[in-house]
């Protein structure tokens, strides 16, 4: 089931087309929900703007249920993914609002503070909703570190190229040591030590029967998981919230945001209910 955050206006339901697509490849349900605040509009009001939003999908043959919580937004979110066991939410994002300081919204950051399922980051442009068709992504490119949170993107990853039958591109940034450390003479080890890594986890899916590419360079681990993403149009970054900042106290790393604020791919953000402790 995915769920599917709407607030009556045409920018969150700009995420539909995507999601409906999704949808049908994965034959899963769409739970279109609204959030009420205790002031706002009516239950019939409500789910009749949800049962408009709905009559295109479910006219597609798709399995929609609609679904009302009280309360501020990201509560409500969190409590009918727990409610209609969930496996993805799926949310816009404004990746340049006013001011240019809020990345990723506070909606979105409190859902995936709140450690439940994995979301989908669609992202808005230019101020009008990137209302953008699914089809089905030629990889799925993933980030890793060597740290196990970073790995706990491979999950999935993995259910998603089995699901679209696409490859997985394994990306990890090496970067330069400091040469006035004294420590540019190790420089090969340490992109060696990387790549062996990458090469592992490549092998270990291909003998389950995965296709698999690696890329290790040299630039910020953002820019590495979009460049990889670039060159293969469509493609969804899935990356762990921690894990790949260096800061395993910050529950959403600097990575994922800078990612986002790029503008140009589909994030699954994994949150660390999904990681270890």
């Amino acid at each position: 089931r995915i769920l599917v955050p709407l607030d009556g206006t045409p920018a969150a339901e700009a995420v539909l087309p995507y999601v409906s697509g999704m949808a049908s490849r994965l034959g899963a349900k769409i739970v279109l929900l609204t959030c009420m605040e205790e002031n706002g509009s009516t239950d019939e009001q409500t789910g009749q703007y949800l049962d408009r939003a709905a009559a295109p999908l479910r006219k597609r043959g798709l399995a929609v249920a609609t679904a009302v919580e009280r309360g501020e937004t990201a509560p409500g979110i969190v409590a009918a993914s727990l409610k209609y066991e969930t496996g993805l939410i799926a949310m816009l994002v404004d990746a340049q609002p006013a001011g240019g300081r809020d990345v990723i919204g506070a909606v979105v950051r409190d859902v995936l503070h709140s450690r439940v399922e994995p979301v989908l980051i669609l992202r808005e442009a230019d101020g009008e909703a990137a209302r953008t068709a699914w089809t089905p992504p030629p990889a799925v490119i993933v980030g890793l570190d060597g740290s196990v949170l970073a790995g706990t993107a491979l999950g999935p990853a993995e259910l998603m190229a089995k699901a679209f039958g696409c490859q997985i591109v394994l990306v990890r940034a090496v970067q330069p040591p400091d040469a006035l450390a004294g420590a540019a003479r190790y420089y090969g080890t340490v992109e060696e030590f990387a790549e062996r890594h990458l090469a592992s986890a490549a092998e270990n899916l291909r003998q389950r029967g995965f296709s698999v590419a690696t890329n290790t360079g040299h630039r910020p681990a953002d820019q590495e998981l979009v460049a990889a993403a670039d060159a293969r149009p469509g493609s969804i970054i899935v990356i762990s919230t921690r894990g790949m900042s260096g800061r395993p106290d910050l529950v959403l790393g600097s990575v994922t945001e800078r990612i986002i604020r790029s503008q140009r791919h589909p994030v699954l953000a994994i949150p660390a209910a999904r990681q270890p402790a």
